[in-house]
């Protein structure tokens, strides 16, 4: 099985059968999760998410007690338990946003005591030619997108609302293709930008302007921000110790909306979000079709901003940094400086998704940080 995990090219020619191999390690942890589930089954209650909810500190546990080491997952996961046990006990208030903070903090050690393993580890930069971006070339993903909508304006007249909807998914999917499909940042709780920016908005809309544009802007500021802080903290790791942090980060955020009830009201949300008209002409109607105008318009400026973004030499940058990071470190290339400020950028547009969201909607909930 080791073999087969270090070099499955070379196990396969030494006659090791590693198609069984995985099949066979696969099928045993799969029966050892049945068990823990029956087992489980004694004592939590069973419901819909009853398999998913615990996954996430699953994945903490063994990131935590290092991978390939079944002595460090036991002790990790009997250390975890008592930390979370007792902090749920002595803070119950604040105790598990004590237990998420508690692991990013476990985990940034874990992190530093590796940072040197990656460097040795970067592929090969690709040498394909690509031709220089044109003017052309930077519109065309924009004008498709108003084509494309303008079709769907005309024959689904009915569906604005859903297909509003579809329109603020494709703006958070942007952001996050830019740090994942251009600077290789793999995480799991960009999330997080966007639930800001939809608090932000929503809190904006009910206690100072229900300006659509102001809330928009507040809520890019708030996905900013967030990405920054924990930027500086996040893409200071790499592999499973990232993922880790960037769910934890995630759930802090949850859990800090649903304890401060004075601010976000808790498990209700933020309910009775009204927006104002559409620089100070449009009223959003009952169909919905300011809105999707709105969230159309909003997609092509974000979409020809990301083209011009990755076609600039800050783009060549991130392609490089994707490639190889320790051969951009070694010309010169800021690499750290390079991912804050593109985790940034996304966090942005990420906040931008939260906030149309919000105003669309009219409700701001815990789940937006799912």
């Amino acid at each position: 099985m080791r073999a087969a995990v270090d070099n499955r090219i070379a196990a396969a020619s030494l006659g090791i059968n590693t198609p069984l191999v995985y099949l066979v390690a696969f099928a045993t942890g799969a029966g050892l999760a049945a068990v823990g589930g029956i087992l489980g089954a004694e004592l939590l209650p069973i419901e819909a998410y009853y398999p998913l909810r615990y996954m996430v500190l699953f994945l903490i546990v063994v990131s935590v007690g290092g991978l390939g080491s079944i002595s460090g997952s036991f002790l990790a996961s009997i250390s975890l338990g008592i930390l979370d046990t007792a902090g749920r006990y002595l803070l119950p208030g604040i105790g598990t946003i004590f237990f998420f903070v508690a692991i990013v903090v476990f985990a940034r050690a874990s992190a530093q005591r590796s940072d040197g393993e990656s460097a040795m580890m970067d592929p090969v930069l690709s040498t394909s030619p690509r031709r220089a971006p044109t003017a052309l070339s930077f519109l065309i993903p924009s004008i498709s997108v108003v084509v494309g909508a303008s079709l769907a304006f005309l024959i689904f007249p009915y569906d604005l609302s859903f297909l509003t909807r579809i329109v603020i998914m494709m703006i958070f999917v942007v952001s996050f293709d830019l740090i994942l499909g251009q600077a290789g940042i793999a995480t799991l709780g960009h999330a997080a930008m966007y639930g800001c920016g939809a608090y932000a908005a929503g809190l904006i809309s009910l206690h100072l302007s229900p300006d659509p544009l102001l809330g928009l802007m507040v809520g890019a500021v708030a996905g900013a921000v967030m990405a920054w802080i924990s930027g500086l903290v996040l893409l200071r790791t790499h592999g499973i110790t990232l993922l880790m942090i960037s769910i934890a980060v995630t759930m802090v955020l949850q859990e800090t909306a649903s304890q401060a009830r004075w601010l976000t009201g808790g498990a209700d949300g933020l309910a009775g979000i009204t927006v104002g008209p559409l620089l100070g002409l449009y009223e959003f109607d009952f169909v919905g079709q300011v809105a999707f105008i709105y969230s159309v318009s909003i997609l092509a400026a974000v979409l020809l901003l990301c083209q011009v973004l990755i076609g600039s030499p800050f783009g060549l940058a991130l392609r490089g940094i994707e490639g190889s990071a320790s051969r951009m470190r070694a010309i010169g290339t800021p690499v750290y400086r390079r991912k804050v400020t593109v985790y940034v950028i996304a966090g942005a547009i990420a906040g931008i998704a939260g906030a149309l969201a919000a105003q669309v909607t009219g409700l701001v909930g815990i789940e937006v940080f799912n």
